[in-house]
């Protein structure tokens, strides 16, 4: 079913970004929201307080946990990737 009658997208409901300064408020007052956009790269690391709060969130949000994964250094079709690109 459409989203609504402007077009045919689905709807995902409402989201938001998941930032270190939201981490005291989403424990705190759990917001009714739908999911929560992740920058990849704040993850993808062993352990750390970054993980630890991703996975306390999505223990809390278990009943159904969505996720929007936010790239910021994707360069497709590149031969390597560089973090110090200017």
């Amino acid at each position: 079913m459409p989203g609504n009658r402007f077009n045919a997208f689905q709807d995902y409901g409402v989201g938001i970004g998941l930032r270190i300064p939201h981490y005291d408020h989403i424990f705190a007052h759990r917001p009714a929201v739908d999911w929560f956009e992740i920058i990849s790269e704040n993850y993808m690391v062993d352990g750390g307080r970054p993980l630890r709060m991703l996975d306390r969130i999505m223990e809390s949000y278990k009943r159904c946990f969505n996720t929007a994964f936010y790239v910021l250094r994707l360069s497709p079709g590149s031969e390597t990737v560089s973090i110090c690109d200017a």
